[in-house]
């Protein structure tokens, strides 16, 4: 009787590991979705973290700059 059940077992054991080489694909798969969310968190810190030149930009002219800009055009 054990022998029996120790046997169902050991054929159980090497099912699941027929099944898993089987399967290279969805590891090829698990890899490279690990992979595409490693490279989706760097990108989101490095957003998060990287300086907005944008608001510098905008600083550089004012509105003074134009209308003085124009009132030499005018002049002239």
């Amino acid at each position: 009787m054990r022998k029996e059940k120790l046997d169902e077992m050991i054929s159980m054991l090497k099912s699941e590991e027929l099944k898993r080489k089987k399967n290279p694909v969805l590891r090829i798969l698990t890899v490279l979705v690990i992979i595409a969310a490693v490279i989706a968190v760097i990108y989101a810190i490095y957003r998060f973290f990287a300086p907005d030149y944008s608001d510098d930009f905008e600083d550089d002219f004012s509105d003074e700059d134009f209308e003085e800009y124009f009132e030499e055009s005018d002049q002239a």
